[in-house]
């Protein structure tokens, strides 16, 4: 065990701080500093020129604790309240408005709870397109192409519904989502779908 001056470190350091990232598919968020048991934090702004309210987090290492999570960056919560996922972002449930106070909001972490995600709304990332898109993968009425690419070079997936393979006598196109924070609207897609 490391020392100091000859007296032994007793406190690992993943004792003392609980780990908070994005770095991860949808992952934004910047850590400005933690004091006890409050993270002090606000949405990356990297992308953008503007303020923007959307953030994404991960926490590890705080397994039977309480922290509370103070945003440094102005209003980010909507009308439900802080979203979590127990299982790496598979599947997502509404904290609800109660659990904000102001800029905050607490969570008391289970006993098992060693790594958790937070986020402004439910996510819906490419991983969850992919399982969509596995599950009709034998379908011959979807058919999925590329639109376009993004100014960084990523594909902007097209999915043709249908009959794909015929020329139609009018096609109708269906978007859900321009920004970040509008992901749930992903989900409704998937619906119509």
């Amino acid at each position: 065990m490391p020392s100091m001056n000859g007296i032994p470190n007793t406190l690992e350091p993943a004792a003392l701080l609980p780990l908070v990232d994005g770095d991860f598919p949808g992952g934004n968020i910047v850590v400005d500093h933690v004091e006890d048991d409050t993270v002090f934090l606000h949405q990356d702004l990297r992308d953008t020129t503007a303020w923007w309210f959307y953030w994404q987090f991960r926490v590890r290492g705080a397994a039977g604790r309480t922290l509370t999570f103070q945003f440094t960056l102005g209003e980010v919560f909507g009308t439900q309240g802080p979203s979590v996922s127990t299982d790496g972002g598979a599947t997502w449930r509404w904290l609800g408005a109660g659990a904000v106070d102001d800029h905050t909001f607490t969570y008391a972490f289970g006993p098992d709870e060693n790594e958790m995600r937070f986020a402004f709304s439910l996510p819906y990332v490419e991983e969850d397109l992919n399982a969509f898109l596995a599950r009709y993968a034998e379908s011959t009425h979807l058919q999925t192409g590329v639109l376009c690419e993004t100014r960084t070079g990523r594909p902007v997936e097209a999915l043709h519904l249908g009959r794909p393979h015929r020329t139609p006598d009018h096609r109708v196109l269906l978007t859900c989502r321009h920004h970040a924070c509008e992901s749930v609207a992903s989900y409704v897609l998937e619906g119509l779908m």
